[in-house]
């Protein structure tokens, strides 16, 4: 599939494919510790890339390549909610049944952020979580308090505050319904 940034630039999105782990790998120990301190579903080695899609199984990868084939944006999407999430989750007013549920995890390169790849990307993955009957998606792991521009970028795409938690700081939890 095609996706465009926001100025008219043409990516490839598509699901991961084990064969794509070593590019992704490379995208992972490419990002700048800014970035890898805000993005920690799985370590960035091949096995634990490996051990993520048996431990969070069903778990999709998607991402997003240039003209080069060098993946520029990864989205993990977890169905359900994680487990040590769950229960501060379900604190929460609403219906938190898993099979209603997907864990959303984006990520893009520092040199693509604020170019429009992210919300494309959530844009074409939307679509398939309603085929599949998920109506809320929820971030794997919140989003840090001080991270304001991906603040922004949730609350630009739909996402509602739904309280905050402490883990190695403040973080909030967000939610979109789909």
């Amino acid at each position: 599939m095609i996706i465009l940034s926001k100025h008219n630039k043409e990516f490839v999105m598509r699901q991961l494919r084990e064969p794509d782990y070593p590019l992704l790998q490379d995208y992972l120990t490419a990002l700048s510790r800014h970035t890898t301190e805000r993005f920690g579903p799985h370590g960035f080695d091949m096995p634990s890339i490996r051990k993520a899609y048996v431990d969070y199984f069903p778990l999709w990868g998607f991402v997003a390549l240039d003209a080069q084939q060098q993946v520029v944006a990864y989205t993990l999407i977890k169905l359900g909610l994680i487990a040590h999430e769950r229960e501060r989750l379900r604190q929460y007013p609403g219906n938190w049944a898993d099979e209603h549920m997907a864990t959303y995890a984006p990520s893009v390169a520092d040199h693509w952020q604020g170019h429009g790849l992210g919300a494309a990307m959530l844009k074409a993955i939307i679509p398939q979580l309603s085929q599949r009957g998920i109506r809320s998606l929820t971030l794997w792991g919140g989003v840090m308090a001080d991270n304001q521009p991906a603040i922004r970028f949730y609350n630009k795409q739909g996402f509602k505050t739904l309280g905050q938690f402490q883990h190695n700081g403040t973080n909030l939890d967000m939610v979109l319904k789909i």
